[in-house]
């Protein structure tokens, strides 16, 4: 009988870290993907194709600020993600632009891989004291933070602004791409939880002990209890 019990013991145990485990283990899924769906898809194409994850982002990123002069050449800086130096757009006034737009600024080769050029580079116009920059077909690769001088050689920008994936792009994310992700984190996490609650049932004594050590209390004094309520019972009868 002894051994039946501990046999229900042990599968006892054994299916309260089973179930825990799954249910921590779905929680800690939950929390990482909406993590993951938070900003670019980025990580979430570590794993699924371009095809699970469809992008919809706006045909053109345009912003403009106004400088303090009329007609002053101006410039636009983009810091894109981890790059040390920034990509610098300017207008080149079809040849006859200033030979030190952007000049004292040269970009690494690692940067340069970031930076749009050719066909794909920005546009960027002015009209009277205000300055344009215009991107076609933006992408997460233009997410970062700008800043805009006009004139070019002003010593502090006169525009600071960040764009992030949310302001030109969208994506959804097809259900292929969700089974194979969930199957991923899912089981990364039931490892850890049931880790975790294991460790919780063997030290259960140790970690609740209030709980244990008031329920000692109450199996101690059963008897006792008992044993004097016993001997009430004789000293009322020898008393009748």
């Amino acid at each position: 009988m002894e051994g039946s019990g501990r046999r229900c013991t042990t599968w006892g145990s054994a299916l309260h870290v089973a179930v825990l485990g799954s249910l921590l283990a779905s929680l800690f899924a939950s929390l990482i993907w909406l993590v993951l769906l938070q900003g670019d898809p980025g990580t979430i194409l570590t794993v699924c194709s371009r095809a699970d994850v469809p992008q919809h982002c706006d045909p053109w990123l345009n912003r403009t600020f106004t400088g303090t002069g009329t007609a002053e050449e101006c410039e636009w800086f983009h810091y894109g993600p981890l790059q040390e130096k920034p990509c610098c757009y300017h207008d080149p006034r079809d040849g006859f632009a200033s030979e030190d737009v952007c000049d004292p600024n040269p970009v690494s080769p690692a940067d340069q891989k970031s930076c749009r050029t050719g066909s794909r580079k920005p546009e960027v116009q002015i009209d009277g004291d205000k300055c344009t920059i215009s991107i076609k077909d933006p992408d997460s690769r233009d997410v970062g933070h700008y800043e805009g001088s006009m004139p070019y050689k002003s010593k502090q920008p006169h525009v600071k602004l960040d764009v992030d994936y949310e302001d030109i792009c969208a994506y959804t994310v097809e259900l292929t791409c969700h089974g194979m992700w969930w199957s991923i984190l899912f089981a990364c996490c039931l490892p850890v939880c049931l880790l975790a609650v294991t460790v919780l049932i063997i030290f259960r004594m140790k970690i609740f002990t209030c709980c244990y050590q008031y329920s000692t209390v109450q199996q101690d004094q059963g008897p006792v209890a008992g044993q004097i309520e016993m001997r009430e019972e004789s000293v009322n009868q020898n008393i009748h």
